[in-house]
């Protein structure tokens, strides 16, 4: 059971999406179905509705970038210097990856300072550790 969620998961949302790429990838299908209430795709709506609709599989990425700033960094030996960089740098590459691709409809700023915010505290920590 601990190896099925981290992994199955985000790729049981893939699959999900995968199944209505057709639709939800393409910006005429997602206006026709927005305009009928979302017949085909009510069941995945809360997995792509937030994301531009090339993107629509942006949710699966998120759960990565979740399972990696927790998962990953429990392996990682505790109170090391090596589990702050990792932190780090995760923090940093999806950080440069929301300014890059700019995926949320809303507001992709605020995603990006939440990432930076986090790497900046992450070097804080970083740098108590070092003394």
């Amino acid at each position: 059971m601990i190896v099925i969620y981290p992994f199955g998961i985000p790729i049981f949302y893939f699959v999900l999406l995968y199944q209505v790429r057709h639709i939800v990838g393409n910006k005429e299908r997602i206006k026709q179905e927005k305009a009928m209430d979302y017949p085909n795709v009510q069941h995945v709506l809360f997995l792509f509705e937030s994301y531009r609709h090339n993107l629509y599989f942006w949710e699966c990425v998120e759960c990565i970038r979740r399972l990696l700033m927790s998962s990953l960094l429990v392996i990682l030996p505790d109170k090391s210097m090596i589990q702050c960089l990792v932190a780090m740098l995760v923090a940093a590459f999806f950080g440069r990856t929301y300014c890059a691709y700019k995926p949320i409809l809303a507001n992709n700023r605020l995603q990006e300072m939440c990432q930076w915010q986090l790497m900046l505290l992450l070097l804080g920590a970083l740098m108590i550790r070092v003394q």
